[in-house]
């Protein structure tokens, strides 16, 4: 009876209380096995019983299958002593003074120096003091685009107090503004170095590139009249100034260089801006420029082939008379996908591939009739 008294503990015996038992039996191997029961004591008379109310099962299974864990968590949820208990205990063994999140801030800094983006950014820098806490406020900003985006007050008052990242908290708001100024003035050299960094580190391919457009627009009205323009909104925001900001991407998806221009600026203008500026930029013997049809005029392309340069762009069929010629042609499609049919020819050194899609010539279809019948 020792183990039964072992797990017993204090009993109150004026009144029925109940308690867990272990109950342990030898196997003829010289092994014990171990039960678990519910039992309870009693008085009759001047004397104290013992009673089994329930048996458990066996201790290892109980353990194994997680029956025991979760018989507990039931009962506790009735016992308001038990909570009390474990609140107390968690008092004085655990004080949570802050908590900040770690991960991101952690696997960024790996990118962001493997990258030698600090090193740059301080080579640029006369001041070496101002340009540590430029590259912090620049390093700050980049992460909270990628963590929660806010805006340069946010990231100061409230932001960099839930993450844990060293050195922050040297950056006063005015140099989250200032390092924006010596960003925009240093962009070419930093995209540049960049460009050349990336290149070492990941085999960078730029035989073919990717260029694209977006706008943006400003709340409140002091924004820079000479590029703060309205314009198509790409945002859904006509009735907010905007600037248009054109982007250069690789194959792979790896961004290269981008410009800003005013909101009004009509995507085809932007186009021989960005092509001058690549080529003047970078050592790069050839490139295939790939747009999509508002990225086309036919004034883009005497452009690009007097830069000497290679192109897959769509055309809009009504506009090109050239493109227009495919549709004389006779003989059939040749077909390339399920859903895809194509007939080609070469027309003054260029190549014009003219598509058919059986899908979007239906939708076409369904939509013209509705046209119609409203």
């Amino acid at each position: 009876m020792k183990s039964v008294d072992k797990f017993r503990g204090n009993l109150c015996y004026n009144h029925s209380a109940m308690y867990i038992r272990v109950n342990k039996q030898k196997n003829k191997d010289g092994s014990i096995r171990q039960y678990l029961q519910i039992c309870r004591t009693y008085r009759v008379g001047n004397k104290v019983r013992q009673e089994t109310l329930y048996h458990l099962g066996r201790l290892e299974h109980l353990l194994e299958d997680g029956s025991l864990d979760t018989l507990i968590e039931g009962l506790a949820k009735f016992s308001e002593r038990y909570f009390e208990r474990i609140h107390n205990q968690a008092k004085t063994s655990v004080t949570v003074k802050w908590t900040k999140e770690f991960g991101p801030v952690y696997l960024f800094r790996k990118i962001w120096d493997k990258l030698g983006l600090g090193r740059l950014l301080k080579k640029l820098m006369d001041d070496a003091e101002i340009a540590s806490q430029y590259d912090e406020a620049i390093f700050a900003m980049v992460l909270n685009r990628l963590m929660d985006p806010g805006s340069k007050y946010r990231i100061f008052k409230q932001w960099v107090d839930t993450i844990y990242a060293e050195g922050l908290s040297e950056v006063q708001l005015q140099h989250y503004y200032r390092a924006l100024d010596f960003l925009e003035e240093r962009k070419e050299q930093i995209e540049m170095q960049l460009y050349g960094n990336l290149t070492d580190l990941i085999s960078l391919d730029v035989d073919i590139v990717f260029y694209d457009t977006t706008s943006s627009y400003f709340e409140g009205e002091e924004a820079d009249e000479e590029i703060a323009k309205r314009g198509f909104s790409k945002d859904h925001r006509p009735d907010r100034k905007q600037v248009l900001i054109g982007l250069l991407m690789t194959k792979q998806g790896i961004p290269i260089g981008h410009q800003v221009f005013p909101g009004n600026m009509h995507d085809t203008k932007t186009f021989g801006i960005v092509i001058e500026d690549m080529k003047k930029r970078y050592p790069i013997d050839k490139v295939i420029l790939v747009g999509d049809r508002g990225m086309v005029s036919e004034e883009n392309l005497d452009q690009i082939k007097e830069l000497g340069m290679e192109y897959i762009v769509g055309v809009k069929l009504r506009k090109s008379k050239k493109a227009q010629e495919l549709l004389s042609i006779r003989g059939p499609y040749k077909q390339v996908r399920k859903n895809l049919k194509v007939k080609s020819k070469q027309i003054d050194g260029d190549t014009y591939v003219l598509c058919f899609n059986p899908d979007a010539e239906e939708r076409d279809r369904l939509t013209r009739e509705n046209v119609l019948e409203k």
